[in-house]
């Protein structure tokens, strides 16, 4: 029982100090100076190709932070090749 206590302490302190680490070391990352852009491959076609580009023009307007680039790949089998 000591053993799983211990076991837990030094688990919780790990995850903490590790908390601590990761937000400090963002705050001196540079920050992007233009948008951050998102490819996003589909491969769907019809009526589901029309709502999903709908979509993707609707998210890019909607703010100026991120930018969405919808990227027909095909088939799916064609999409699995381009990865």
């Amino acid at each position: 029982m000591k053993l799983k206590m211990v076991a837990l302490v030094l688990l919780i302190a790990v995850v903490v100090s590790g908390s601590l680490y990761s937000s400090g070391a963002a705050e001196t990352e540079a920050v992007p100076s233009g948008p951050v852009i998102i490819d996003f491959w589909y491969s769907i076609g019809g009526n589901p190709q029309k709502a999903t580009k709908a979509l993707i023009e609707k998210f890019n307007s909607s703010q100026n932070e991120v930018i969405v680039e919808g990227m027909y790949g095909g088939s799916y089998e064609d999409t699995t090749k381009n990865f």
